[in-house]
């Protein structure tokens, strides 16, 4: 496993805590739908997520910043939409509740992420 690979593992782990915190909030105190509630959570600590693999996982400070942003918002676009498939398709299907969805959904996510910000997102410009 490679040093970036951790690194991007940490900041999801610390991205996640943030995801939950507000989902719990989302959901247990202000009672948003599921939907609502994920979509909430994880446009918050879509930022989070952005800005510490920029400067810390990738090291992608030379890079331009509209480039990386607009790169990173469509795979998170992608990401998304498979977040919200997972918790649509466990609820109806299994009435499994939002929180384990979006984690099992992180099984894909986590993946298409790492692969997509080492090889595109942030890929190292020259000079």
């Amino acid at each position: 496993m490679t040093k970036q690979f951790v690194s991007f593992l940490s900041v999801g782990l610390g991205t996640m805590g943030l995801y939950y915190l507000i989902l719990f909030l989302a959901l247990s105190v202000a009672h948003c739908p599921d939907l609502i509630g994920v979509s909430i959570a994880y446009l918050i600590s879509v930022g989070f997520h952005y800005n510490m693999n920029k400067w810390f996982t990738f090291s992608a400070k030379k890079n331009s910043h509209r480039v990386t942003l607009i790169r990173y918002l469509i795979v998170n676009s992608g990401n998304f939409l498979i977040l919200l498939i997972f918790v649509k398709f466990f609820d109806e299907v299994f009435s499994v509740s939002a929180y384990i969805s979006s984690f099992l959904s992180l099984t894909i996510t986590t993946l298409v992420g790492f692969l997509a910000g080492k090889y595109w997102i942030f890929k190292q410009v020259k000079g």
